[in-house]
């Protein structure tokens, strides 16, 4: 399995393969306008990194984390069980 670190945007992965990206939100002072969002994505050229859904979409990521493995399926055949994952975001 890999890490589930964040790791520095220019470190990304540049075989189209798909990764967590951290998107910071705008913030103005103290304000935050935007919020900070985490999508499913993948280097499309060096300087541009897009959302897997909508290559036509720029992100603005500053980190990216490799992909998750899938939940394996139980014995009973519930997939995943009771376990959930909460996505630290990066320390700034």
């Amino acid at each position: 399995a890999a890490p589930m670190d964040w790791q520095p945007i220019a470190t990304a992965p540049k075989d189209c393969r798909p990764v967590l990206l951290f998107e910071p939100g705008a913030r103005y002072g103290s304000f935050q306008d935007t919020p900070d969002e985490i999508h499913i994505g993948f280097r499309k050229r060096d300087d541009l990194f897009v959302r897997q859904n909508d290559d036509h979409l720029g992100v603005n990521a500053t980190h990216w984390m490799p992909l998750p493995d899938a939940p394996e399926e139980g014995a009973d055949g519930e997939v995943g069980g009771q376990r959930t994952a909460r996505m630290p975001t990066p320390a700034t």
